[in-house]
């Protein structure tokens, strides 16, 4: 089991325990209640193509935004999105993590809070 593998089990995919405390309690991880990222994310399904789009908010914890618009995915794609704009921005190494943001920002001391809206309309993206 990878260390990612492990911060991953051990926290259940983001659900840290801080209990008043600056970093998680549980065992070999090294997540601050402080370093939260906020992944919003929009899926339209387009009845005419047959194909899902989807558009990606990201906060990070300085406040600063980062921001796909629109792209091609369905289901959990909106979770790799989100690691692409991480790792352009921090210049971080995404191999190995195949859309599963919880494990990749483990790695990197921080965790995440997702909402995804399935949406109507392609302009509610």
């Amino acid at each position: 089991m990878g260390r990612a593998d492990k911060l991953e089990s051990e926290c259940f995919y983001g659900r840290h325990d801080f209990k008043g405390r600056l970093e998680c309690g549980r065992p070999y991880c090294i997540v601050q209640r402080d370093n939260e990222v906020k992944v919003s994310a929009r899926r339209w399904f387009n009845k005419r193509s047959g194909t899902t789009y989807h558009s990606v908010h990201v906060t990070l914890p300085d406040g600063e935004t980062l921001e796909n618009p629109m792209a091609n995915g369905y289901g959990d794609q909106y979770q790799q999105t989100a690691i692409s704009l991480l790792s352009k921005h921090f210049g971080w190494s995404y191999t190995g993590f195949y859309g599963n943001l919880h494990a990749f920002l483990a790695t990197y001391g921080h965790w995440a809070t997702t909402v995804v809206v399935d949406v109507n309309r392609e302009r509610d993206l």
